[in-house]
């Protein structure tokens, strides 16, 4: 479980609604140089101006070597309630647009529920630096319809490091 805390600037669609929280559940799987995640969750919002969603998330990789571990992702976002936010942007981003901001943001639109389902896939891949240290990217696009989605396409790049 995460909590979001409304802070930031409202000028920048930030700060809106009271904050809230992301229930989530997920799994790993490992079959000798395989691995299987996935994961399944729940974004409440405390207040009904934000929308709540609901997503799903599934994730394969192969150990090649060390430095080489290819990847593949299926995403999925659905709009479980539509928000209703009257302040943002004075009112014209939730009454205007017509789908939700998948795992970035969270606009509140009124009209969201015209397009109640996103779902993106990623390819990419992990090296492992050290024990400790791996870092990967992975480039993300929609499958669904792209101007029913704030996403073209996205590059992912992370380091994880774990002690």
């Amino acid at each position: 479980m995460t909590f979001e805390l409304p802070t930031g600037n409202s000028d920048v669609l930030q700060r809106e609604g009271n904050g809230l929280v992301n229930l989530i559940l997920s799994g790993v799987k490992l079959v000798d140089d395989w691995q299987f995640a996935a994961a399944s969750g729940a974004q409440i919002p405390f207040s009904s101006g934000q929308s709540t969603n609901g997503w799903m998330s599934a994730h394969a990789s192969y150990e090649v070597c060390s430095w080489f571990i290819p990847l593949v992702e299926l995403n999925w976002f659905h709009v479980i309630d539509p928000g209703n936010y009257p302040n943002h942007v004075g009112g014209a981003v939730p009454a205007v647009i017509p789908f939700e901001g998948g795992d970035p943001f969270n606009l509140g639109a009124v009209n969201s529920g015209n397009n109640r389902d996103f779902v993106s896939a990623a390819i990419g891949f992990r090296s492992r630096l050290t024990e400790a240290a791996t870092c990967g990217v992975a480039y993300d696009i929609p499958l669904t319809d792209d101007r029913d989605s704030l996403m073209k396409d996205r590059v992912t790049v992370d380091l994880v490091w774990t002690f």
